[in-house]
């Protein structure tokens, strides 16, 4: 099953339904206590419209968040845990910490991130190229 789209020609016309559809980081918490809960399905491959909203969203940090880093018992620094949510959980998202390509996940969306001191952005792409950019702040390590 896709969602269609009245704007492109040819395209069928979905069933008049009632859909109850939250925002992605809404439909993450909601989704984990409400087993009757349905995603949306995608977009039928002929619309030219191919989302509404945003497909993914950053569960933890904030964005502009702010982190002191402590350092443990041998001295090492430590990591920033990032956390994203996408509306298809076994979508391919690429990361990149201040445009440097960082690691890529699927289904679970977690990366651990090393940063110095002072203004930094993660920017994640998934594999249809919709991006998302969360600036935060490292203020030190000690």
């Amino acid at each position: 099953m896709h969602k269609t789209c009245p704007q492109t020609p040819g395209c069928p016309i979905a069933e008049n339904a009632k859909i109850f559809n939250l925002p992605t980081l809404g439909e993450y918490y909601y989704a984990r206590s409400h087993a009757e809960y349905e995603l949306i399905p995608d977009f039928d491959p002929r619309c030219t419209q191919k989302s509404i909203g945003s497909n993914m969203s950053m569960i933890q940090p904030e964005p502009n968040s702010s982190f002191f880093i402590p350092r443990d018992e041998n001295g090492l620094a430590g990591k920033i845990i990032f956390k994203l949510t996408h509306r298809q959980t076994d979508m391919l998202i690429y990361w990149h910490l201040d445009e440097t390509f960082i690691g890529s996940t699927r289904t679970f969306h977690e990366m651990s991130i090393e940063a110095g001191p002072g203004p930094h952005v993660i920017t994640v792409i998934d594999s249809t190229g919709a991006e998302l950019k969360c600036p935060f702040n490292v203020l030190s390590s000690r």
